[in-house]
């Protein structure tokens, strides 16, 4: 897969997450994050993109972000960390399955 292609998705996805994300400076600061390592995964995985399905490509770039998504300090109570949580998952599957799309279409 040409890193053109990669950038194209990558530009494609920031400007819907800037729409969808936006009115939030911490969901726009995650999600730029699970933007940059869904670029990131698809560059390691350029050589053989072409040959998986999405669904499997969604399953393997979601696991990379979680993976390597640093999670920021524990702020405030355990109610805060859990819909912190709960809205860092919505954020990173909304970024990985708009990216995915972008770059197979």
């Amino acid at each position: 897969m040409k890193k053109i292609k990669i950038l194209k998705a990558t530009e494609s996805t920031r400007v819907k997450m800037l729409n969808k994300f936006g009115s939030s400076k911490n969901n726009v600061k995650i999600a730029e994050k699970c933007l940059q390592l869904c670029e990131d995964w698809a560059i390691i995985k350029s050589g053989s993109m072409d040959e998986i399905d999405i669904k499997s490509a969604k399953k393997s770039c979601k696991k990379y972000v979680k993976e390597n998504l640093a999670k920021d300090e524990a702020v405030g109570s355990l109610f805060f960390s859990i819909v912190m949580g709960i809205i860092v998952k919505l954020i990173v599957d909304w970024i990985v399955n708009n990216f995915i799309y972008n770059l197979k279409k």
